[in-house]
């Protein structure tokens, strides 16, 4: 019975993320759905990660079904695109960094670093994607262990630029650049 309920609530999970890809597709503008579409993908993501650290785990798990829905949907490109049409939008960190993390789990932090090489200082995007890269990588830390040492070293110099900027008013990108940096040595 525990079978089918696991099973039961991982395919009503991938109807979920079907119907949440399609919403943030359908109207990629409005905050409103991209807020609520990106907390959502970023909680069936950290169900079902696709980044190819523990794939293979969450692919042929309880939740393989979810994995296969977000993988087939492409919840990588709609959380990329999520950071590139709002990712100088004031008052969003939350968005920000849940569709960062989004984009972390199901295509690898290097598609969310790439986005924090290119934003200016002081963007509301560096501090939500230091802060999503540094919180998936705290939830399951093969996402940094799993990757390329080319990699986890261009992270860490990031962030060890980060850290030596001038603070932001009211910016604690400086205070988890140094976390994440940590968690990359």
């Amino acid at each position: 019975a525990m079978a089918s309920t696991a099973a039961s609530a991982a395919t009503a999970a991938g109807v979920a993320a079907i119907a949440v890809v399609r919403a943030a597709r359908r109207y990629p503008r409005r905050r409103d759905v991209i807020r609520s579409s990106s907390l959502a993908l970023r909680a069936l993501c950290s169900l079902a990660p696709l980044h190819a650290a523990v794939a293979q785990f969450s692919e042929s798990g309880a939740f393989g079904a979810l994995a296969a829905s977000l993988k087939e949907e492409g919840v990588a490109d709609v959380a990329a695109e999520a950071l590139d049409t709002h990712g100088s939008a004031l008052q969003e960190e939350e968005m920000l960094e849940n569709a960062a993390a989004a984009l972390a789990l199901a295509g690898g932090i290097e598609l969310v670093i790439a986005r924090l090489e290119e934003a200016p200082q002081g963007s509301p995007l560096r501090e939500a994607a230091l802060k999503a890269i540094f919180e998936v990588a705290r939830q399951d830390l093969r996402i940094l262990t799993a990757c390329d040492a080319g990699l986890r070293h261009r992270v860490g110099e990031f962030c060890a630029q980060v850290a030596t900027e001038p603070p932001e008013l009211g910016c604690r990108a400086r205070e988890v650049a140094v976390l994440l940096a940590g968690l990359c040595h």
